[in-house]
């Protein structure tokens, strides 16, 4: 009896073992709650991070940022802003960056210049019956037309290395000039190494193989192969306004579009180009730069005084949108495509425009200048002086914001300090007036 029990316990222990043994342990992580997925976000949702600028400077971080089609910008502010909902008109911002996603200049066929700043990268251009249709890669394949009063120039042998944006002097300096004129100029490479000659005609049309013009009453052909680039009439001159209401629309490819903003929603940006629908994904926006009625840029005006006096150096004419050697407006790292480029001693007086009482630009020297340059910089509102800073070529960038209601002139003035005028390329980099809400 007891050989049998002890006989029994011992199957049953045995059997007990096998059991432990033949089935898998459940281990922690299988006994543990299942994972959480993760929400996933509707694709018209966009939370990247974006930072707006008002006209007053105050900078707001802010996601979910969109335009509604009434021109209202609406999102959410974030970190280290007062939280919550906004909505601002557009004509209120100064500037809106989407991304810091990386501009990235390829080799293109051509590049046009808007009248008002705008720079488009080109794969194709075509000039037929006063209007210029482009082929622009960051719309598609679709041909856009550009109306010919909208385009300034077009350069049709760009920089063939990316990055690279040096350009003609001679063709450079026609397209800095803000002087009135009335004929088209063609400006043809005659052989390499040697200066551009141009053409002062009519340009009739160009496309793929040649450009057909009007030179001395007699219709004639230029081989494109040998154009270098077309600077179009501008009766007009400087002292137009073409921008006001209109953004610069900075794109990844390194373009910037001066056209109207209709519409931002998570996907797409849609805008106008006088009258010509255009819808650019939002992913290849990087900036929008807005020309608010609100704001009136100074190089878009004519002086009503202009001072100039240089010693020792030989005189450095004034000059719209660029610095005063020629090159890009650029201060603290960063290109302006409005200001105004001088060298001490300058005086500039512009008639201030009814209803605004604001001035407001970034000053300082020109970066060439390796750290020399030093100068006073001015500003008088009807004579009288209203704000002045000692500027050295080591100094940062300084934005002002000089209050001037009621004046009917302002001046600003650019005097040699220290080692005569050597190196005193100054820069009023946004030179703008502002109208009070």
């Amino acid at each position: 009896m007891m050989r049998l029990c002890y006989t029994s316990w011992l199957v049953v222990l045995t059997s007990i073992l096998a059991l432990c043994f033949f089935v898998s342990p459940v281990t922690a992580q299988e006994t543990s709650a299942p994972p959480v997925i993760p929400e996933v976000q509707p694709a018209s949702v966009v939370i990247v991070s974006s930072r707006i600028v008002t006209l007053e400077g105050e900078t707001l971080n802010v996601t979910h940022l969109t335009i509604d089609s009434q021109g209202v910008v609406h999102g959410l502010k974030r970190d280290g802003t007062e939280g919550g909902e906004f909505s601002l008109p557009l004509m209120a911002l100064r500037r809106i960056d989407l991304s810091d996603a990386k501009i990235t200049t390829a080799p293109v066929a051509g590049l046009l210049y808007e009248q008002g700043g705008g720079v488009l990268r080109l794969a194709k251009a075509t000039i037929v019956q006063r209007n210029c249709a482009v082929t622009w890669p960051v719309v598609g394949e679709q041909s856009v037309n550009v109306p010919l009063g909208n385009v300034r120039a077009l350069l049709l042998q760009p920089p063939s290395e990316p990055g690279k944006t040096d350009i003609d002097s001679v063709f450079a300096e026609a397209l800095a000039s803000t002087d009135a004129s009335t004929t088209d100029r063609v400006f043809v490479s005659s052989e390499p190494g040697k200066p551009l000659q141009s053409v002062a005609c009519l340009l009739e049309s160009l496309d793929e193989q040649q450009a057909t013009v009007v030179y001395n009453d007699k219709s004639r052909t230029i081989a494109r192969e040998k154009i270098y680039g077309l600077i179009l009439a501008n009766p007009a001159g400087a002292g137009q306004n073409l921008s006001a209401g209109q953004c610069l629309i900075t794109t990844t490819d390194g373009s910037r579009l001066l056209a109207k903003v209709e519409q931002l929603d998570g996907q797409t940006l849609n805008a106008s180009l006088d009258g010509t629908p255009l819808a650019i994904s939002r992913e290849q926006v990087a900036r929008i730069d807005v020309r608010s009625d609100r704001l009136v840029f100074l190089s878009d005006l004519q002086p009503v005084e202009v001072t100039q006096s240089s010693f020792p150096a030989f005189d450095w004419p004034w000059r719209r949108d660029v610095a005063v050697m020629g090159q890009a407006l650029q201060l603290g790292g960063r290109v302006y495509d409005k200001g105004l480029g001088v060298h001490a001693r300058c005086l500039l007086t512009f008639a201030v425009p009814d209803g605004f009482d604001t001035f407001a630009a970034t000053v300082g020297l020109q970066p060439p200048v390796r750290g020399k340059g030093d100068c006073e910089m001015a500003v008088l509102a009807d004579g009288k002086e209203v704000w002045r800073q000692r500027v050295r070529g080591t100094d940062e960038p300084l934005p002002i914001t000089v209050e001037i209601r009621g004046a009917k002139r302002i001046t600003l003035a650019v005097e040699p300090g220290e080692d005569l005028d050597l190196a005193d390329h100054a820069d009023w980099a946004d030179a703008r007036f502002i109208r009070g809400k």
